[in-house]
């Protein structure tokens, strides 16, 4: 009676063990995303160049209801602009609507062995999204408060709206396959160009332009035109 006992004890703290695990894994295969640890966080999704995707808030504007991205559906979010904003031609550079609602997203990653949140904005007005990312922000253990500036806007793809609520795949470029292998040598990132097409590519000042600067050799290498500002 006594083993008996031992082993239905033993089996319910398996199963109470492994029930989060299997809840915190972001693996979705459907989507093109492989879970990966990384640093602190336990739960990630790689995207090339040591950035892991752990989770994203979005804070809708009026005190609407917070939603929250896994580490799968936060990369492709991620993954949808990156490109296009270090890459993009220069007419991108445009500010929404005023009337178009602003999101607040907060990022948690791995940038690079930086462990934190970066903020970024989101809107979307007949039909074109609108990203805003500050260059000038840190990368603090817990999103900003206050929040950086949405500055500058650009205009993304089509399919940061569809990344955004959740209902796009991760691109399976070569920095995705480096991020979940331990043997591969990292090779020439294949990558969504600003045209939807796919590129091949091979610091001082704040964390955020640090991170941009590296974004850049995942993408395509080359100079961050959020960078250039509206004169």
């Amino acid at each position: 009676m006594r083993v008996r006992t031992s082993i239905l004890l033993i089996c319910v703290l398996l199963l109470a063990v492994a029930a989060p695990a299997r809840a915190q894994d972001s693996s979705d295969p459907e989507k093109g995303c492989t879970s990966t640890a990384s640093g602190g966080l336990p739960d990630t999704v790689g995207i090339g160049n040591g950035f892991f995707i752990a989770e994203a808030t979005i804070t809708p504007p009026n005190g609407a209801a917070v939603r929250t991205l896994d580490a799968c559906a936060a990369a492709v979010f991620v993954q949808s602009w990156l490109a296009r904003a270090t890459y993009g031609p220069e007419d991108m550079l445009r500010d929404p609507p005023p009337e178009a609602p602003v999101y607040r997203v907060d990022v948690k990653a791995d940038w690079n062995g930086m462990v934190g949140y970066l903020t970024v904005y989101y809107a979307e007005a007949d039909g074109t999204p609108f990203i805003a990312w500050n260059q000038e922000q840190g990368i603090p253990p817990e999103p900003a408060d206050p929040p950086p500036a949405p500055d500058p806007w650009f205009t993304g793809l089509p399919r940061v709206i569809d990344a955004f609520n959740g209902d796009a795949e991760l691109i399976e470029t070569q920095g995705v396959i480096d991020a979940t292998s331990t043997t591969t040598t990292p090779g020439a990132a294949t990558t969504e160009n600003t045209n939807g097409a796919t590129d091949d590519g091979s610091g001082s000042g704040s964390p955020w332009v640090w991170v941009a600067g590296a974004a850049a050799v995942v993408v395509v290498g080359g100079g961050l035109v959020l960078r250039r500002r509206r004169s």
